[in-house]
């Protein structure tokens, strides 16, 4: 728009009733661009603006937030605090402000911002009045903008709070708590539930308008609820009944309960989850409103989730309530238990908890007896179906003594009066109690013994079921079965044979009594077949398992070898083998030679399944008959595709040699299986390998030297064609690798000879073959590399390989280059450093250290014995290497530096020298290695093993440098890490082992150890920052405890002076000296206890070390804490010193 070249016309336009808001934003964005003289043109701008706000009619003023942004900007260019005081006054701000909390409909973001600077500017320079109606209703408006928004405007809702004084209400009235609850209160609670409760002043409005003791909170609450029941929320419902149960005491539990049926009236199914927060919140409501609750939902019930959740939540409150409903409840279990499993078991276990939390078990069982017996068939399933009976069984050990004495004399009375359908549910009960007391203590069960006898005084002719009562007895206690059980053997199988059903407990029941005395089990083999036979999947398992667990020696000794082997056949079927894993877990099944031979027979008929094979891999080769073995290695060698697992068994049937077997006899069967095998181009074959040791391991033996000559010259034959098979030469290199002596030398050279051919043709293009040659000769070299030094042509040929091979696939590039530097670093002769760098580089390609850094440790050792001046030279380069290395290659660096600090020997006066220095340029330069935590992890592993094996290396200045190296290396991998343990806990067994090797170097050095230990106590202090966890605490609990017990392993002098026969009193000095020193400690942790406190498992960890602590320091140093420690201090010294002498001090009694 054109904008007028006059001030008098320019003040005319803005005045104008017809211009809009974009055009005033316009006119002023130019304001510095016009060549003309307007004084005080903000103030005119503000007053208009002003103006425009004062006219509630005027809404797009309201609505623009560029008007809004305007009007702040132009504000803060005014200087003169009385003008802009005059100005504020002038504005109608409070109708202003809620007509445009009203209308707005756009650019909320905007807007708010610019109303939180507003609310800024007026908090800042003047006081509004405003009413309490207006002042909820204008923070209700705005918590209903910020909804809007994906901000929470934190500062804004204070600022609103700060211009209304809504918090400094005195007095809080009905009107002003209706007016909450109409304008407020859904605002309230639907930006909590989006914002979270950070906001604490907006739950403390709620408390104080709505949970107000002088206001009635229901007809508040039923009121919301009613106008509000279209937006209203199931997650706003149970944030406005948890603070109900926040705000409400305990003794408001009718409050509490006319809020519950408020809120479940409109939305019934909160119910559940209302009673689950009234749960975990630990108050209740009273058993009358709870009970009627129950009654409620049991007469009009859709049986859905949410009414198994009530019934539950409801038992959870109050366990009366169970127990006054337990026939309705346990009606509602019997009726559901087809519909419904998951939710009828959750009930029934909640039921028995109920009587269990009322201490009334025993009350429980009485109840449940009367109903099964009144119920009959429809409700035994209780007692028998393992899914609802093991609830009972599993907490029989909740009753007393005195009541299970109790309860077992009632139930044994009741089964001996009579043999009615009410002694069958007496049995089925005590069979569970008889089960549940495997579960009691070992001080318990004695004086039970007596009680539980009295099971078998009914006769053999009385109902077998009695049998299955027995034979819990007998597992509970070894010597309980009377004399005359025992004579009437013959009548009871009688008996148990004309049963037309046999439950497994009884078979059981035959199988302890065999245990007492002898008797012929054909029969009852012969019926256990036939049960099995007819017994379901389940079923089959768990009498399986329980036979070749419980009584496998029985199996072995009594049963019918035909009988044993139908059993064997099942256990190794399909459907049930895997249970031989928990059955090989013990041991002594092994010396059963009946039950493993017809195991292994089985398994061996299986051969060409897996799993057979992974069994009999358990099955140590001393239980394998030689001849077997040879059939099952026949076998196996002789399968289209042997896989690695069936290799792995031929190698456990070779730990000891049959030399009858093909592969044993034969090369040529020996290359079929390498043929035949799933697992090419492999560097190991056990099988293979084990064939040529045996052979090699007796070479006086004709078939060994038969075997090794006829394998070497069908190996040479297969060599030497013009196509070569790569199964020949992988069969060649395990013949080599396990070979230590000079006898297959000839071999060796041509085989070397073939490869260094083959890899050197230009038509070899499989990249898998060719790293496998490459790694084949590295290993070959490895072995034994005084081919190489005697030819120095393999040093050329290698070279020229080396450089001559290349591939474009990129994991396989990875493969060659890793294989290509195995092999160079065999026949390399030249400086480290050059194979240092290598080593670099390929690190930094992501090769794994793994993979590469064996091949640096051979070259690094054969350098430490032939050249050591090449060795201290590399060894000074990698030192000086710290400080100017770049950032991607600090890995390799480091994992260098450990490799060659393990080869220092103790006649390498400079190397010793320079690991002193390298020690020292770590220390400075630690911080370059931040990303390279697992190499710095395995130097600090390193550090701990060399401060024993080799403390020679340590000076006393080296070891004084340790203590700041290891803080620096904290404070360096500290930082921006989710876990520090594995750190802090190696460097704690670095001064451990320094402690324990190097202690005689600490005598004077006891402010290191200080020092050390009490910023390892602020570390695990401040566990919220530096992640440590208890296991760091135990660490350095442990180290505390060391050092304030001296031994003499780490002093030289007393090891190589004192007298063996009187005590060291070298170590009663360092107590001695160790007391002056101590008690910083003891105040450092308990100032840290006070000030900024362990966590708990970690001050568990550590109060050990603190009881060391007092176990060295004398009366003195105790006075000495004592005076030191302020109030406060004082008080928790007191406290942990009686711990001290309670629990934790040494106590001859």
């Amino acid at each position: 728009m054109e904008i007028p070249t006059s001030t008098e016309a320019l003040t005319k336009l803005l005045r104008s009733k017809g211009i809009t808001t974009s055009q005033i934003i316009e006119i002023t964005s130019h304001f510095d661009e016009l060549d003309l003289y307007f004084p005080n043109k903000e103030i005119f701008i503000l007053e208009l603006i002003q103006d425009r706000w004062n006219d509630q009619k005027l809404v797009n003023f309201k609505q623009d937030y560029k008007i809004w942004k305007l009007y702040n900007d132009m504000f803060s260019k005014v200087t003169d605090d009385t003008l802009k005081k005059k100005l504020l006054k002038d504005l109608r701000f409070v109708p202003h402000l809620t007509k445009a909390l009203e209308v707005l409909d756009s650019d909320i973001s905007e807007i708010l911002i610019e109303l939180e600077r507003l609310c800024v500017l007026i908090n800042s320079m003047i006081r509004i009045e405003i009413s309490a109606e207006n002042a909820i209703t204008i923070l209700g408006r705005t918590l209903s903008l910020i909804q809007r928004t994906n901000s929470n405007h934190e500062n804004l809702v204070h600022q609103i709070i700060n211009l209304t004084d809504i918090s400094n209400f005195f007095q809080v009235t009905p009107k002003m708590s209706d007016c909450y609850c109409r304008e407020l209160l859904l605002p309230t609670v639907k930006y909590i539930i989006k914002f979270g409760s950070g906001l604490t002043i907006l739950s403390e409005f709620l408390s104080k308008f709505l949970f107000n003791p002088s206001m009635d909170t229901v007809q508040l609450l039923e009121s919301f609820v009613g106008k509000n029941h279209s937006q209203l929320k199931s997650d706003d419902c149970v944030l406005i009944f948890e603070k109900s149960i926040q705000s409400l005491s305990k003794q408001n539990f009718s409050l509490l309960e006319k809020i519950f049926t408020v809120i479940t009236s409109t939305q019934s199914q909160l119910a559940p989850s209302l009673l689950k927060k009234l749960s975990v919140s630990k108050k209740t409501m009273s058993q009358e409103f709870l009970d009627k609750l129950l009654q409620e939902s049991l007469k009009d019930s859709k049986y859905d989730h949410s009414f198994w959740s009530l019934i539950l939540h409801i038992l959870d409150l109050d366990v009366e309530i169970g127990i006054q409903n337990f026939n309705r409840l346990i009606t509602l279990v019997t009726e559901w238990k087809d519909k419904d499993v998951q939710s009828v078991l959750e009930l029934w276990d909640k039921l028995i908890q109920c009587f269990i939390n009322a201490r009334e078990f025993l009350g429980f069982l009485e109840k449940v007896q009367s109903y099964c017996g009144e119920q009959k068939e429809s409700s035994i399933f209780l007692l028998k179906d393992s899914t609802f009976s093991s609830k009972i069984s599993n907490n029989v050990s909740t009753l007393s003594v005195s009541q299970l004495k109790f309860t077992i004399t009632n139930l044994v009375d009741r089964i001996l009066e009579t043999f009615s359908e009410n002694s069958d549910i007496s049995g089925s009960v005590l069979r569970l109690i008889l089960k549940g007391l495997s579960r009691l203590s070992y001080i318990s069960l004695p004086e039970l013994k007596p009680v539980v006898s009295k099971v078998f005084e009914v006769q053999a002719n009385h109902p077998s079921k009695l049998w299955e009562i027995w034979y819990l007895a007998m597992e509970i206690y070894d010597d309980i079965v009377p004399l005359d059980s025992l004579e009437s053997i013959e009548k009871q199988l009688s008996l148990f044979f004309s049963l037309e059903t046999k439950p497994k407990e009884l078979f059981y029941y035959f199988f302890k009594l065999r245990e007492y005395t002898t008797f012929d089990l054909v029969p009852l083999s012969d019926a256990l077949l036939q049960f099995l036979q007819e017994s379901t999947k389940e079923t089959k398992r768990v009498v399986l398992k329980d036979l070749f667990s419980n009584w496998y020696s029985l199996l072995n000794s009594s049963f019918p070898r035909n009988s044993l082997e139908r059993l064997t056949s099942i256990l190794v079927s399909d459907e049930y083998i895997d249970l031989l894993n928990e059955i090989f877990m013990d041991d002594n099944i092994f010396e059963e030679p009946n039950v493993i031979y017809f195991l292994v027979q089985k398994l061996q008929e299986r051969f060409d399944q897996q799993e057979s094979v992974l069994q009999l891999k358990k099955i140590p080769i001393q239980c394998i008959n030689k001849n077997v073995r040879i059939d099952l290695i026949n076998s196996l060698s002789s399968k289209n595709a042997i896989t690695k697992v069936d290799i792995e068994l031929i190698g456990h049937l070779l730990s000891n040699p049959t030399f009858k077997s093909n592969i044993e006899k034969r090369a040529d069967s020996l290359f079929c299986l390498l043929s035949q095998t799933t697992d090419k181009l492999a560097y190991e074959n056990i099988a293979v390998e084990k064939v040529w040791k045996s052979h090699l391991g007796q070479m006086k033996e004709i078939n060994s030297i038969q075997f090794i000559q006829d394998g070497t010259q069908f190996i040479s034959n297969a060599m030497n064609e013009e196509v070569y098979n790569i199964v020949v030469f992988q069969m060649a290199f395990l013949a080599l690798k396990t070979c230590r002596s000079n006898v297959l030398d000839p071999l060796k050279i041509d085989f070397i000879g073939k490869c260094l051919k083959i890899l050197s043709e230009p038509n070899i293009n499989e990249t898998t073959e060719i790293i496998w040659f490459l790694r084949a000769l590295y290993h070959i070299f490895k072995l034994d590399n005084s081919y190489i030094s005697k030819d120095k042509r393999v040093h050329q040929d290698v070279l020229n390989i080396c450089q001559s091979l290349k591939n474009s696939n990129n994991e396989m590039q990875k493969e060659l280059l890793t294989s290509i530097f195995l092999l160079y670093s065999t026949t390399y002769e030249d400086k480290l450093e050059y194979l240092y760098a290598h080593y670099m580089v390929l690190r930094n390609w992501n090769i794994e250290s793994k993979e590469i850094l064996p091949a640096i440790e051979d070259a690094i050792s054969d350098t430490s014995k032939t050249n050591l001046m090449e060795f201290n030279q590399a060894f000074g380069n990698l030192t000086f290497s710290f400080g100017v290395c770049e950032s991607d290659f600090n890995e390799g660096l480091i994992e260098l530096y450990r490799v060659q600090i393990e080869h220092l020997e103790k006649e390498n006066n400079i190397g010793t020298h320079l690991f002193v220095r390298s020690l020292s340029e770590f220390y400075t330069n630690c911080e370059n290695f931040r990303n390279s935590r697992i190499p710095v992890l395995q130097l600090l592993t390193t550090l701990q093993s060399l401060l024993v094996s080799k403390p020679w290396l340590f000076s006393q200045y080296c070891i004084e440098m340790i203590f700041p190296l290891c803080l620096k290396l904290m404070n360096t991998f500290f930082e921006d890490s989710n876990t520090n343990d594995d750190i802090f806990i190696s460097i704690v067994k670095i001064i451990s082992n320094l402690l324990l090797a190097q202690g005689v170097k600490l005598t004077n050095r006891h402010h290191l150890m200080n020092c050390f230990l009490c910023i390892c106590l602020e570390l695990i202090a401040d566990y919220r920052n530096t992640h440590l966890s208890s296991q760091s605490a135990k660490s350095l609990s442990r180290l505390i405890s060391n050092f304030v017990e001296p031994s003499s392993s780490g002093n030289t002098y007393s090891n190589k002076h004192s007298n063996k026969n009187n005590l060291s009193s070298t170590i009663g000095l360092q107590k001695k000296l160790l007391r002056k020193y101590v008690p910083v400690l003891l105040i450092k942790f308990i100032h840290l206890s006070i000030y900024q406190p362990f966590e708990s498992t970690a001050r568990k960890e550590l109060v050990s070390s603190v009881y060391a602590i007092f176990d060295l320091i004398s009366q003195a140093e105790l006075n000495m804490i004592n005076s030191i420690l302020d109030f406060a201090g004082r008080q928790y010294f007191k406290s942990l010193y009686a711990e001290y002498k309670k629990v934790g001090k040494w106590d001859a009694n």
